[in-house]
Parts: structure tokens; sequence; C-alpha cells
């Protein structure tokens, strides 16, 4: 429901509008106005384009056909070939001008009372202004009334007046009503109310029979005889026990079904149509009710169906159809007036000239009016009379000759071949595929099922022939002379033969008898039509209109226009003119200086040949030159769109910016042209291509083109594609994309940002200004950055050769994808997966981590001059050593040996546990987590960083690093590290004994000193006490001793850290005693040279009253890193 606006636009289209008062627009194709679901009978007429009644008032523009109500229409044509269906009821069918079809449907039921109409005029807001509803209740069978062919009912179909509206009902004691809403193009409710105003009751929403949920329905049962008031209101709100509503706007419609037992029905009986065909040739078919068929003027066809019919021919010659054989009926003339019973009831017939019977055709009053021939089964020849033959193929492929005389011919079942002969003949191939010619006269073909073909010979005896092509794909062939069709006109013209065309898709002019003059015209329809001149040597004018269709011109100067839809246009020879028109078109000019116009759409355009105008238009349209077609000055202008030229065969040249570039002897001038494409067919090799760009954005191609192509993209962001010869590729200015494929090619990228890969092959590439990305793609390449930022591609496991790459002035990059790699900026072989890679003027690696599986070795070693070596998602272990230069050294997730070299670097190591190595300079380490999240701890020559999380940056160790920066910015200092150890030479001492070997010494004082034997104690782990003994059993020691002690990793000098703890404590059996500062206690590391005495030989001050003992003196070291504790003691005299 609603106003609405319904545009049907190209094709045959059915438009309904429901309720409301609705506009609808067919627009191109044969259209319907469908009131089937109205809701009271309409009335319409395309030829005032208006429409009335149960579904509101609408307007209707190129709308061909109507479909009535189930109820009482009047529906009327316009001057075309209508098709008016009653759809039921008792109708009034008036085609109206033009050949139409009028079909009356199911009969009405009559007599009974007419549905109340109230119009929005109608002021029915108060009880006293209610519209009464006594008399208007009947018996006629609907379905939005239950039981409505038992319970008396009527029917009010309302336009709101702006208020709420009131009906008057006349009720009896113990009654029951019924009032139903459906279709309310708002919210309704109802309230049952006496005469003075009181509630009896009320309803909201309820879906009911035909409604919707917001449709309204109330039964009441009334105590009382007397009037009461329904009102029709709009819902506003309900409350906890009833509803409040309003008035509904003005212009709402609704309608209301009220079923009352008591009422008095109006006496209702079965009614037909009224068919009236006025001019043209119509059919009318009536339905199973007592119908009324009035032919008009012309020659009409007029079936009554079931019932007593009034059929009246009119003018021309008519003929009434019935079903049954002419024995079953009843045929009686008087006054002129034919009385026929049979099986289709009883009709009186007037101004009829034929009776049609199932087995034959017959005259007025029943005799034989033609010689009946019939065929079998099998593929019969029948040849007709000089009179008005019926002649009937029936089954079989059946080879029928009409002849002289109006001859009625039914070719049947099978692929038929029917002559109908000079006169006024009717054709109906049937099923198959069949051929029909007319032969002269007003004919009327119809092709029915199958495809069928329809000849017509120009210059034939003139006449008004009609075609309906019917089911299937349909041909009209016209031969001879000139001639002109339109297939969508219903007078239409070949030669001064007037054809009217139905349901035809195709025409061909077969060039039979030509002899170069006459016009030849076809005018497709907006279906997919096929118009096709064949050896034609006139000129022909085509046009397709709407669909896909096909156009073939002839051998003359044709003008072709392919309309609406993806057409296929072909001008064969001679100077040609074609327009694709809207859609995507396929356009050949074909031999001869032809001019081409796209159109909207994508189209595909070729010349073939000849001084030809191409224009693309709109849209992105591909222009096709086969090298070597014969030559001429072509002319191609692109238009909108990314346009394309496409060079086939051998070698040529275009420019695209010149105008008259060639293309192997064919001269080609190019405007608004984006892109060109070699694409290789027929291509043996020889031959040059040379193309070359516009200003503008150009893509220039080589598909499958085996010799060497130049190509010059000059201006724009161009994309140059070689083949698999040695290729010139100039991008020019702009950001370009090029690509040299197969060969040894050159490529300059000219100024912008290029994207430039030289393929296989030995390359030389030149990057120009601008930040530029190439890449060798395998071969001996040569690659030059020249200036800008540059980035250098390889991928690791291409084709081996010897590439040397030149960064040149900028930021140049050097990017290794793939496994296992390794590349030294300052050496001129270094190598990448067997690619060897000579460098200079490089700043940075990356190391992508394409294809990264963990294998193989990752080495990055930069030069002098500021590097970033960078290793995105490596999983392996990376080695990267900056040397000179403010470095950036990035990690993977491996175990990482990083070295930032000379000046100030910063390094990141990311995942896994690395080994950083700032160097000189003042150095930066960057950790991916908080300074809380990590433990930093001096070790020998630098520090150890542990990450706590998981999984992040592990443990590292580093040494030449100042500072570390954490992911928020903040920083912590580094202090220099400790020097690693020197290892100790023990100076020989007075009294000192070269063997290591134990000595027992005397008892007396003055005893030479003896070497203890070295003893190795394992430190069982970190910040564990170890007592080293073996001074028991000793005589006692005159003098002082003095004991070296050297603390060792396994096989290598150690440094005790500044955070270690070294403590000596030498202790008698009885207990320790602690040694006098500075000896007793502490931290590790090397002391001044002040203390190297002590350092190197701790002196133990002894009295001599504090004999070693059986338990000994012992040394106590506490050391929370070493390994191995080797003591050794020197003891010397007195």
């Amino acid at each position: 429901s609603g106003n609405d606006a319904l545009n049907g636009g190209d094709g045959d289209d059915i438009l309904i509008g429901a309720l409301g008062n609705d506009a609808l627009n067919g627009g191109a194709g044969v259209d319907t106005a469908d009131y089937a679901g109205a809701g009271a009978g309409v009335t319409v007429s395309l030829a005032a384009g208006t429409a009335s009644g149960g579904a509101g008032s609408d307007t209707l523009s190129l709308v061909e056909n109507v479909t009535g109500s189930a109820h009482a229409d009047t529906l009327t044509g316009d001057g075309n070939a209508n098709t008016l269906r009653g759809g039921g009821g008792i109708d009034t069918l008036n085609g109206g001008a033009g050949g139409d079809l009028l079909v009356a449907g199911a009969p009405g039921q009559g007599g009974g009372a007419p549905d109340v109409v109230k119009a929005q005029g109608t002021v029915n807001g108060s009880i006293g202004a209610a519209v009464s509803l006594t008399g208007t209740f009947d018996l006629l069978t609907t379905s939005a009334i239950a039981d409505s062919s038992t319970i008396p009912h009527a029917t009010v179909v309302a336009t709101t007046h702006g208020g709420v509206e009131y009906y008057a009902i006349t009720v009896v004691a113990g009654e029951t009503v019924t009032f139903d809403i459906d279709g309310a193009s708002f919210d309704s409710t109802l309230r049952l109310v006496t005469a003075g105003g009181v509630e009896l009751a009320n309803n909201d929403d309820n879906a009911s029979d035909g409604g919707s949920t917001t449709d309204s329905m109330l039964t009441h049962t009334f105590s009382a005889a007397g009037t009461y008031y329904i009102q029709v209101a709009k819902w506003l709100a309900n409350t906890a026990d009833s509803f409040t509503s309003e008035a509904p706007p003005a212009g709402q419609t609704y309608t209301l079904h009220v079923s009352s037992p008591s009422q008095t029905p109006v006496p209702i009986q079965m009614i037909g149509s009224t068919l009236n065909g006025d001019a043209g040739t119509d059919t009318l078919e009536g339905g199973s009710g007592a119908d009324t068929l009035n032919g008009g003027a012309d020659d009409d066809t007029l079936t009554g169906g079931g019932g007593a019919d009034v059929i009246d021919g009119g003018t021309g010659t008519d003929t009434a159809v019935y079903s049954g054989n002419r024995s079953a009926y009843t045929i009686t003339v008087s006054g002129g007036v034919t009385t026929v019973t049979g099986p289709d009831g009883t009709d009186t017939v007037s101004n009829v000239e034929r009776l049609q019977f199932a087995d034959g055709v017959f005259n007025a009053a029943g005799g034989p009016l033609t010689t009946t021939i019939n065929g079998t089964a099998n593929a019969d020849t029948l040849n007709g009379t000089a009179g008005a033959d019926i002649i009937n193929g029936l089954a079989g492929n059946d080879t029928i000759n009409g002849l002289d005389g109006a001859d009625v011919i039914d070719g049947g079942d099978g692929d038929d071949a029917i002559a109908a002969g000079t006169g006024n003949d009717t054709v109906h191939g049937g099923v198959g595929n069949d051929v029909i010619s007319g032969d002269g006269g007003s004919d009327v073909l119809h092709g029915d099922d199958g495809d069928d073909a329809f000849l017509f010979a120009v210059g034939e005896p003139g006449g008004s022939t009609q075609v309906f092509g019917g089911a299937g794909v349909d041909t009209v062939i016209l031969r001879g002379g000139g001639a002109s069709i339109d297939l969508t006109a219903n007078g239409g013209s070949a030669g001064g033969v007037a054809i009217s065309t139905n349901l035809i898709e195709n025409v061909q002019f077969d060039g039979s008898a030509d002899a170069g003059g006459g016009a030849r015209l076809a005018y497709g329809s907006e279906a997919n039509n096929s118009l096709v001149a064949l050896g034609i040597l006139a000129a022909v004018t085509f046009e397709g209109r709407g669909g896909d269709d096909l156009l073939i011109g002839g051998s003359g100067a044709d003008s072709l226009l392919g309309g609406d839809g993806n057409d296929t246009v072909s001008g064969g020879e001679g100077n040609d003119t074609i327009e694709g028109g809207a859609g995507g078109d396929s356009l050949a000019g074909g031999l001869g200086a032809d001019m081409v116009y796209g159109g909207v759409g994508n189209d595909v355009i070729s010349g073939d040949g000849g001084s030809d105008l191409l224009f693309g238009e709109d849209g992105d349209d591909a222009f096709l030159f086969a090298v070597g077609e014969p030559g001429g000055a072509t002319q191609v202008y692109g238009g909108e769109g990314a346009d394309t030229v496409i060079l086939r065969g051998g070698g040529a040249s275009i420019d695209l910016t010149a105008n008259g570039g060639s293309a192997g002897g064919v001269a080609i001038s190019t405007n608004s042209i984006e892109n060109v494409q070699f694409d290789g067919s027929a291509d043996a090799g020889g031959g040059a291509r040379l193309a070359y760009g516009s200003e503008a954005n150009n893509a220039i191609v080589a598909l499958g083109i085996l010799a060497a192509v130049t190509f010059e993209g000059r201006g724009g962001d161009d994309l140059l594609i070689g083949g698999s010869g040695a290729d010139s590729l100039l991008g020019g200015d702009g950001n370009d994309t090029v690509s040299g494929a197969d060969g040894n090619d050159t490529i300059e990228g000219g100024l912008g940002a290029d994207n430039l890969s030289g393929g296989l092959g030995a390359d030389w590439i030149h990057g120009d200004d601008g930040n530029d990305v190439i890449s060798g793609d395998g071969g001996s390449d040569i690659l030059f950055g020249d200036g800008g930022d540059d980035a250098f591609l390889f991928a690791v496991g291409e084709p081996g050769g010897a590439t040397q790459v030149y960064g040149g002035d900028g930021t140049d990059t050097i990017i290794l994808r793939g496994g296992g790699a390794s590349i030294d900026l300052t050496v001129n072989g270094g190598s990448a997966g067997g690619v060897a890679i000579s460098t200079n003027l490089i700043e940075n690696i990356q190391f992508d981590g394409s294809v990264d599986s963990g294998g193989g070795a990752r080495l990055g070693i930069g030069s002098a001059g500021a590097n970033a070596i960078v290793a995105l998602g490596i999983l392996a272990s990376v080695t990267f050593e900056g040397r000179g230069g403010d470095d950036l050294l990035v990690g993977g997730e491996g175990a990482d040996s990083l070295s930032g070299g000379n000046d100030d670097d910063i390094i990141k190591g990311n995942g896994g546990n690395d080994a950083i190595d700032g160097g000189s300079g003042t150095d930066i380490v960057e950790l991916r987590g908080l300074a809380a999240d990590y433990t930093i701890t001096a070790i020998a020559g630098g520090y150890r960083i542990t990450d706590s999380v998981a999984d992040r940056d592990g443990v590292d160790v580093l040494s030449g690093i100042e500072t570390v920066r954490f992911s928020d910015g903040s920083t912590v200092a580094l202090p220099a590290a400790a020097p690693a150890a020197v290892a100790q030479t023990l100076p020989a001492l007075a009294g000192d004994k070269a063997s290591a070997e134990p000595e027992v010494l005397p008892a007396t004082p003055g005893s030479k000193a003896v070497d203890d034997a070295a003893q190795v104690l394992p430190v069982a782990s970190h910040a564990m006490a170890e007592t080293l003994s073996g001074f028991g059993g000793l005589p006692d020691l005159i003098d002082d001793e003095y004991l070296a002690i050297a603390v060792n990793d396994v096989g290598t000098p150690y440094v005790l850290p500044a955070t270690d703890d070294f403590i000596l404590d030498g202790k008698s059996a009885d207990g320790p005693q602690v040694m006098p500062t500075p000896a007793s206690d502490f931290d590790g590391g090397l002391l001044p040279s002040a203390d190297m005495d002590f350092a190197q030989h701790l002196l133990l001050s002894m009295a001599r009253d504090n004999p070693l003992n059986a338990s000994g003196y012992g040394l106590n070291l506490v050391d929370e890193w070493s390994d191995v504790v080797t003591p050794m003691r020197h003891d010397v005299w007195g």
C-alpha cells in the first residue's frame, strides 16, 4: 500500500501498484499493469493513462497490456496492439485501434449488491453522518470473507476524509455480526457504539482474512434489535484496560467487510463480460459465462467459450471459433442472425463470415466453406486449390503449398515448409522449426513453438502482413532488392510489403537477386536481435535498439547502430559507420575506411584495415590492430576511461602522443590512449616493437613477444612489461612500474619513485632520481640506484650470477628475502644464497624473514658509513657487524651476534640469547620491555641482562655498551666493566724451592721453605664457601708464611666481578681468626698497584706461639662465580 512510483525500464515488465495512488511507467518493452489483487473492480484506460477503483487512482505511461481484478472491471486499450485480460467478474473490455487480444476470464456474479465505495469527499465523521449499510448485502463468493456464500455480507472500499468514520447497521436481537478491516494503509481500530454513543465493544490489531497485523476485526452478539454504529479510527496508544484511537489522515485507504446473518441479500446471477475489439484485426476470447463479443472493424477472430454468448463480428471477414467438430452443433439462420447450439452453449452470431470448428471452417450457415486437406503423421506434401483451403499438416515434416485463395494452414508437429501462396492466408507453423512464406497478400503468419524462419521476397504483391514469432528464436529473411522492416512497429515495410511483427528476434537480408540498388532498413526490438546482410551490395541501415544484438553489414557503406545492450557489430566491406551505443560492445569495421563509435561502456573496437576513425568514447575501451592489415592512416581517439591499443602479429611501432604513429606500415594517430599491448600472436621474433607513452598514465605490455621491444612511458605513472627479447624500457617521469621479463634488458626508471624488475637474464637497471625499488630477479645484473633512497630486493635461491649493486646518492637498502644468506657491503663479491653481489654506496641491509624456516646463516657486514642492518621475522641466528659509522643493528628471534664497531650505534637484539658488542663510541642497547622486567649483572668484561618475561628478549651479554634504553624511553647508564684478568706470575722469593713436590722441613728454625703441590677444588655452586687446607702437620714457622691464590674458570684466567665477595679468613683449630685489614675482606677486581703485593702474595702473619697443628691453619674462600680454585703455598726463611 502507499503511493508508489514504479518504473519498469527495459524489458517486458509486470507492474503491480497495489493499494494507493501509484504512478506506473512501463518504459521500453511490452509491459503489463496488473490489478489482479485489487479489492474491487477497476477502471483502466491505456489511451487516457489512468486507472481508478479498488486499488486507488493510478497514472499509467508506456504500458501496453492490462490484467484486471476478480471484480467488475472496465479495461480500455489504446492505438497499439494491446492484451486486455478481465481476470474475473463482469468486465467490459474495449480494445481500441490496433490488433488486440481481449480475454474475458471467469464470469462474474451479477445482480448482487455492488460494493459500497466511500470516497474521500464523503464526510461520515459522526453518528448522524454515518453511511448506511442497509441494502448493500449479498451472497457473492469472495476469499476475503469467511462463509461469504452463506452469510450475507457487505464490502466497503473507503478513502478516509480526515476524521473518524461511522457506518450504520440494523440488526435483530441475538444476532452475531463480524466487522473485518483488510488492507488498511494505517494501523486501524474498530469501536461498536449505540445511537447514544455508548461503547459496546472495541478491538485493535487482529490478523484476519486477507489482512495484516495492523488490521482489526471485531465480532459482537447484539442483545437487542436496533441500529448500531461501527467506528473506524487509527490506533494511538494502549492503557491497562482499553486503548486510545485518533482520526486517520485524509487520503488513507481500507476495505471494511461486514457479515450479518439477518440481512436480506440482493439476488445474484452469473453474468459474462463484454469485449469490444474496435478497429484492428482483433482476437476476442470469452469465458464460461454469457459474454458479448463485438469484433468491430477488420478481420477478427471471436471465441465465445462456454455460456450463451452474443457474437457480432462487425465489418471485415470475421471468424467465430468453436471447440468441437461441426457435427456436434446445430446451426440455424433467421433474418441474417445465426444461432449456433452445441457443447459451447447457444450463441447468437451476426456479421460473421466463417464458423471454425475443430474439423474445418464453414460458412455462416454451417455449410462447407473451403476444401479441407488433412495430412498424416508422416512427412506429407500437401497442395491447396485455387480457392480458400484448410490444410492441416498434422505430424511429420510436411511441405505445404496453399496456392491461391484465402487459405488456413496449420503445419502441426514437425519441421514444416509452408508456402501460403497468394491470397490473405492464415498460417500456423505449429510445433517445430518451420520455414514459412506468405508469398503475397495480407497474411497472418504464426511461427508458434520452435525456431522459425519467415521468408519475404521483396517485390511480392503488396498487402499488410502480420508475423507472430511465438516461442523460440525466430527470424525474418528478406530476399531480393531494397527492403525495410521494423521489428517493433505494427506496420513495418519490406519493399512495399507491410509487415507487422511480434516476438521476432532476427532479420536477415540474403542478397539474392541483389543488384546493389534500393535501401535495406532493419530495426530491432528490445529483445536480443540478429540483423544480418548476407551478400548485400547496397548500403544497409540496421538499428539493434535494446538487447544484446548481432549486426552484420554487407558490401556497401552501411550504417549500423547497436543501441542498448552488449552488441556485436561487424561492418563487413565498405566505408561503414558503426555506433555501439550503451553497453560493452564488440565492434569491427571490416574492410574500408570506417568510422566506429564505441558509445557508453567498455568496448572492443577493431578497424580491420583501411583508413579508419575509431572513437572509444565513454568507458575502458580496447582497440585491436593486426600488424600487416591492409594499409591506411587510422586515427584512434580513446575518449573517457582507461583505453588500450592492442597490437597483434609481427613488428610494429606506435607513438601515443604523435599524430602519425605506425604499426607495421599501418599509420596510427592516437589521442587519449592510456595503454598499449603487444600480444605476441603470430610472432616469429622478427621486427621491431616500439611504443611511446603519453603524459598520462600508460600501460605498455609485450605479451609473448620474442623479439626486442622498445617502450618509453614518458609522463604519468606507467606500467611497462617487456617480452622475451633484449628489451629497452624507459619509464620517464612519474612513479612507474617496469618489468623486463625474460632477456638481457636495459631499464631506466626516470624521474619518480619507480618499481623496477629485470626478470630473467643479465639486466642493466638504472633507478635514476627518486626513491626506487629495484630487483634483478636472477642473472648477472648491474643495478644502479642513482639518486634517492633506493631499495634493492634479492630472493635467496634466484638463478645464480654475479650481480653488481651501486646505491648512488641517498640512503640505499638491500633487502634479502628467503632462506640463509650473507652479504658484505664493502666487498665486491659478497653473496646471498649463492648469488654473488658486488656492492657500492649501500647504507642498509634487511633480512625480511619471508619463507624463513629457521635454517641457514644470515650474515650482514656494514661499511665505513652509517648502516642499518635489520632482520625482520628471522628465526635463525644472525651475525651483523656494523663496522664504521653510526649504525642500526636489529636482530631476529634467534641467538644473534651483533657488533656495532666504531662510532655511536643503536643495537636491538630482540628475541633469543644475544651477544652484543657496542665497540667504540657511545652505544645504546634497546630492549622491548620496562626496566622492572630486567636484571642487570656485572660480569667480567661487561654485563648480563636477563628478561623476566618469557620468549621476549632472553638473556643477553653486553660489552662496550654505555646505555640501556627500555620500551617507555627510560634509560640506565652502565659504568665501564672491569678489565679481564691477567694471569700473574709469582715472583721468585728467597728460599723458594723450584720443585712443587712436598718436602719435610727440619724441626728447627731456619729450615727452608717448602712448596705444597697445587690443590684443585671445585666450587659446587655460586655463593658457596669452600675450605682450603693442607698446611697441617708442618713444623712451627720461624717467621712469615706467603700464600698465593689464583682463581680461574676452566682453563681461563678469571677476574672477580665488582659485585663478588672474596673473603680470606685465617683460622686455627680453635676457631676463626680475622685477618687484619685490608687483607681480611675485599671486593673482586684488580687492586691498585700499592696493593699488588697483597694481590699476589697474601701475607698471613702468625705468632710463633700459634703453631700449625694437626688441624692446621685453614683458608676459607667465598666466590660466587668461579669454577676452579687453585691454591699454592710458599714458605720462606724467617
